[in-house]
């Protein structure tokens, strides 16, 4: 016997691997729930219900204690708008065992735009739903390490500060004592070079924990800054020869922004260019122009510059290029730049200044 398009179409139900429920529509609590009145051969591999032994009653046969309440009580509110659904549900089959379903249910009308049944169509989605658990799991104890890890740094910077701070200051004492001139060239240097190791290992330690301090802390509220006295007063604060330059250029006379982040982006990229600047004259030059719904800063500096093969590693923490290798700091102050451009939806990235030195691009959000 040959079998026909109609065969197909007729048992359409049954070549599916999603579960399939048809209901009466009405009553919706007749009692608890609609009656059912078919379903395919999918419903009862994935139940364990034969079709016998559920015509006649309702879906909440296969609910139990786990499955959510408030879920139930918006697909009850949904159906009795005659509104098509969607819903993840935790079901029961006949042998007790529990598993994930995502729900779509439909309402279907007669010629004359009545509504006679609902059509349930279910898919097992417990694979996927062990995966959710198991990545929420695994970000909760990501979270309590990040606890546990900004705890211990907090306490091991504050452990590391005190006998630091205490060696920078007797290495002071000592050098500023009258007899250490009768000591020989060679230990004299090894103290000057012991100094530097110092304040090298005091910047990185500071660095650090502004690094952790901001992971923990977040981006501070929203400030009125003036940008030509907020722009001078860093510079001044950080450099006091009269031979270094600073210019300003700016669109906007004021802008709304946090107070701590901008003021570190701007002390760590002129820190920069002074510190990595070989000849006595430093310049730097700032331009901020307004764009729809962003501001673009540039900072260009006539230092020893960043080579374009550096132009992308400069920004990863604790990454110093190779010509900034002999100077004091850590390569902190990059990462830390591009850190808070990108948790403001901005961007920051280098290219070469026509100063001579390196030219800072940030893209800078605002509201």
């Amino acid at each position: 016997m040959s079998l026909s398009l109609s065969d197909v179409v007729e048992n359409l139900g049954d070549y599916t691997l999603d579960a399939i429920l048809v209901t009466k529509a009405e009553p919706l609590d007749w009692p608890d729930g609609p009656e059912i009145v078919w379903c395919n051969k999918t419903f009862t591999r994935m139940t364990g219900y034969q079709l016998s032994e559920i015509v006649g009653k309702t879906p909440r046969l296969l609910q139990g204690p786990l499955t959510s309440r408030e879920e139930m009580a918006a697909l009850g509110r949904k159906l009795r708008r005659w509104e098509s659904c969607q819903v993840d549900l935790y079901n029961y089959r006949k042998d007790g065992t529990g598993f994930w379903v995502e729900l779509s249910i439909m309402p279907v009308a007669d010629e004359k735009g009545w509504f006679r049944y609902w059509v349930s169509v279910q898919r097992e989605i417990s694979d996927r739903k062990d995966r959710e658990l198991e990545i929420q799991r695994a970000n909760e104890a990501i979270k309590e390490y990040q606890k546990d890890l900004e705890a211990f740094s907090y306490a091991a910077f504050h452990d590391l500060r005190s006998p630091l701070r205490k060696v920078a200051g007797m290495l002071e004492i000592i050098k500023e004592d009258k007899e250490i001139s009768r000591l020989s060239e060679e230990t004299q240097e090894l103290m000057n070079i012991a100094q530097e190791r110092i304040n090298s290992m005091r910047n990185l330690v500071k660095d650090i924990s502004t690094y952790v301090a901001d992971k923990n802390i977040g981006s501070s509220s929203l400030s009125t800054l003036y940008i030509h006295d907020f722009l001078f007063e860093i510079f001044n604060d950080i450099d006091g020869s009269v031979h270094n330059n600073l210019n300003l250029f700016s669109e906007i006379e004021q802008i709304q922004a946090p107070s701590n982040e901008f003021k570190s982006i701007f002390t760590n990229l002129f820190e920069n260019a002074i510190k990595h600047n070989k000849g006595q004259n430093v310049t730097i030059d700032v331009a901020i122009y307004e764009r729809p719904g962003h501001v673009l800063i540039y900072v260009d500096d006539n230092g020893i510059g960043i080579p374009d093969e550096e132009h992308e590693s400069v920004f990863s923490l604790f990454v110093k290029g190779k010509q900034a290798q002999s100077s004091e700091g850590s390569g902190f102050g990059l990462g830390f730049v591009r850190q808070l451009a990108t948790r403001n939806g901005g961007a920051v990235h280098v290219e070469n200044s026509p100063l001579g030195g390196a030219r800072f691009v940030i893209k800078w959000m605002i509201n």
